[in-house]
């Protein structure tokens, strides 16, 4: 399929959205003036062009085997810039402007004349390309990459042309989410299928092959002197990397034409969406992967150590090879005493979590490694002895609500006697550790 847009020419198809627009307009209701409406409408309808030209050009067009899918004739019109009187798409319609918002009468410049894009074939072909294609939000970020990675290499030094392609960059920040696209939905990662859909797209355009590789390197590899721009501008408009050394006024006037429409998690949505129907495009260890951990049962989706847990190597977390790990949250308890009864301190800091909290005795509160390495070692040279009884326990995917009866002697004439409350966390490792011990957390507080 090729298409050809005549609208520059003397076809009668301005005129009569003039005439249509002159019908409707209502200087009592409306904010544009018609005198200004038809007065605009007049000068665009004078500098109208002999159809025979684009005639000439669509039996050209109709009658070629190969070609581009979108044509711009006039060729003027194509390489045409801000130097000329009559901006490139004046009376047509800028996919952004379109979408940003409703068609007005006024001529306005195209986006690309209002972020000084650069203006080739190639560029208009995949703005255009990828303003049909994705969901609106993604041909904002887009843009938006582009622009801030163009930001960041003159921030650098870099001049287009000289030490990077500014078409190539252009491209490769415009296609870089292709893959979320209906057409770059195919059975690997999204990243992946983007760099393949891109290279079609760019191939079908006759561009070497050279400079279709490093588009390729820049939306699946991520590597090279255009792909470092091109993620420096991703990173810029996702996570507002680098976003500082930004010329000032610059983001609020991108954002102002290409709205964020809450990108980030749209676009992870958007992500989440093709691997829930097809799950193979988010295998563990990827982007994807770690994405859709979020939105499935615990323990759906593998982490990197449930993998290595299943490797059938058989090895253990470096420095505890020697020493058990909890596999149960109530195997904790178990742990505890084992260890409070050899004077195994260390193995007593190895059931909490570097940040944990935790109260050796009522009134006593402790938190992180020193502070209870310290308070557990007080408890070793005491001499103090424990014993539990379980008296409930409540799991939810990797925590776990422990209770137990506890009574612990050794450190007074009496036996101290308490429920506990023992917050549980599954470990990196797949043991169980305390993120908080609070044994006396349910007693009155008179006591």
């Amino acid at each position: 399929m090729q298409t050809i847009n005549p609208g520059a020419y003397l076809t009668g198809f301005n005129d009569r959205i003039a005439d249509t627009t002159f019908r409707w307009l209502d200087d009592s209701v409306h904010f544009n003036r018609t005198e200004d409406v038809k007065a605009r409408f007049a000068e665009i309808l004078a500098d109208q062009y002999d159809p025979q030209d684009v005639i000439d050009k669509m039996v050209e067009i109709i009658g070629a085997e190969h070609g581009s899918y979108r044509n711009v004739w006039p060729r003027r019109r194509r390489s045409s810039s801000s130097r000329s009187r009559k901006p490139p798409g004046a009376g047509r319609s800028d996919p952004a402007l379109q979408k940003e918002t409703p068609v007005s009468t006024d001529a306005r410049p195209s986006v690309f004349e209002r972020l000084d894009l650069p203006d080739t074939g190639l560029t208009r072909d995949t703005y255009e390309y990828v303003a049909g294609g994705t969901p609106l939000f993604v041909f904002h970020h887009s843009v938006r990459s582009y622009v801030f990675a163009r930001a960041h290499a003159r921030n650098q030094g870099l001049r287009a042309g000289t030490d990077y392609d500014d078409e190539l960059l252009f491209a490769s920040c415009l296609l870089h989410d292709i893959g979320l696209s209906d057409e770059g939905n195919g059975d690997q990662r999204f990243e992946v299928d983007g760099a393949d859909t891109a290279v079609a797209f760019l191939r079908g355009r006759g561009v070497e092959e050279r400079r279709i590789a490093i588009t390729w390197d820049a939306i699946a590899l991520r590597r090279g002197t255009e792909v470092a721009l091109t993620q420096a501008g991703i990173g810029t408009d996702i996570l507002g990397l680098r976003r500082e050394s930004l010329p000032a006024g610059l983001a609020d006037r991108v954002h102002t034409l290409l709205p964020r429409q809450d990108l980030a998690y749209a676009l992870s949505d958007a992500i989440v969406a093709q691997a829930r129907a097809k799950p193979h495009k988010a295998p563990p260890m990827t982007f994807p992967g770690g994405l859709m951990r979020h939105h499935l049962p615990y323990g759906a989706h593998p982490t990197w150590y449930d993998l290595l847990a299943a490797a059938g190597w058989g090895d253990q977390p470096v420095g505890v090879a020697a020493r058990r790990r909890a596999e149960t949250p109530q195997q904790v308890g178990t742990l505890f005493t084992e260890y409070l009864e050899a004077g195994d301190v260390e193995g007593l800091v190895s059931l909490y979590e570097p940040n944990a909290h935790f109260v050796p005795t009522p009134g006593n509160h402790l938190a992180g490694t020193e502070a209870i390495r310290k308070a557990l070692q007080q408890l070793v040279d005491q001499g103090a002895r424990l014993t539990l009884e379980l008296r409930d326990v409540r799991q939810v995917d990797d925590l776990a609500l422990v209770s137990n009866t506890a009574t612990l002697t050794g450190v007074g004439p009496e036996p101290l006697v308490s429920a506990t409350t023992e917050i549980l966390r599954r470990q990196p490792d797949g043991g169980w550790a305390h993120v908080i011990d609070d044994p006396f957390f349910s007693a009155p507080r008179g006591d």
